[in-house]
């Protein structure tokens, strides 16, 4: 019996070539039946478990042309969003108990005073003080009147030389008269002051040359209004208002504590002037006190 030859090798190598060729010949119908996808052509995937659609599950999927990976997707509920009260609140220790909006009150000036209780009182010079005196206008200069920093005095020249503008008058008591230079007027009555500008002018300009002064504003002062009266506090006018006019304002004399007979007029630890408003309801008799920014009206028992 002759013994089987044993082919070389080079024969034994194609033989393994052709059974690895008809093993894929017998898997390609597997393949074409689960080969559903364009990212799985050759189904792979799904012979081995894979899903070939990457929306269908969140898994690793493999391209031959590239690899791209997909994070798993993790649905979050639509959380309340706590008030900004709140989260101030556990900022700053507080509890954590919902809270209302803080609504921000802006401050209001204070109401225009009720004077019914002075009309409707017995008390006598109770009616005095009514609002008539608070809302009056402008108080006219009177030819008494000081001059105080801070006042505007309208000059005018004309002739050889015009000008016509208001001067203020400077902390050191001084208007400032244009080719004059200053001239003090602190201090001056309202019916002087003609007289100065006039002078000063008449050493510059000898001849040809006329001049006009006169009181344009009043110095904007604040009072005190203080003692028995129903709305103490600080109220502002003019120098030339009276005290009448700032104790209007503060809604009048407490009728059941103050005093109509003993009122003062105080500048630092100076009093002033003390005036009985009797005097003034029973026969029209009210000193001229000019106020100045910061004096005190006390209205005493």
């Amino acid at each position: 019996m002759q013994e089987p030859r044993i082919p070389p090798f080079t024969t034994r190598m194609s033989l393994i070539t052709h059974y690895r060729l008809l093993a894929l010949l017998l898997m390609l119908p597997w393949c074409v039946v689960y080969a559903t996808d364009a990212n799985d052509p050759y189904g792979v995937n799904r012979v081995i478990g894979l899903s070939a659609n990457p929306s269908a599950s969140n898994t690793v999927t493999t391209s031959t042309a590239t690899t791209a990976t997909t994070a798993p997707v993790v649905a979050v509920p639509n959380l309340p969003t706590a008030p900004a009260t709140a989260l101030s609140s556990s900022l700053s220790g507080g509890s954590n108990t919902s809270a209302a909006p803080v609504s921000i009150t802006q401050p209001q000036a204070p109401a225009f005073f009720d004077y019914s209780t002075n009309l409707s009182s017995d008390v006598f010079g109770a009616n005095l003080f009514t609002g008539s005196f608070a809302r009056s206008g402008a108080t006219p200069f009177n030819p008494d009147y000081i001059v105080n920093v801070g006042d505007n005095i309208q000059l005018r020249f004309w002739g050889a030389f015009e000008y016509d503008s208001a001067l203020t008058v400077d902390p050191q008591g001084n208007i400032f008269v244009p080719h004059v230079g200053p001239v003090r007027v602190l201090g001056a009555r309202n019916q002087d002051l003609q007289r100065l500008v006039d002078s000063a002018v008449r050493r510059i300009f000898r001849a040809n040359v006329y001049s006009y002064a006169s009181l344009a504003a009043a110095q904007p002062v604040r009072v005190y209004v203080a003692g028995f009266v129903n709305r103490p506090g600080l109220y502002s006018g003019t120098s030339m208002d009276s005290l009448l006019n700032y104790i209007d304002q503060a809604g009048g004399i407490d009728l059941e504590r103050g005093s109509f007979l003993n009122i003062q007029i105080k500048r630092n630890d100076y009093t002033r002037a003390t005036i009985n408003l009797y005097d003034f309801i029973l026969q029209g008799r009210m000193p001229i006190v000019q106020l100045g920014n910061g004096d005190v009206i006390f209205c005493r028992a």
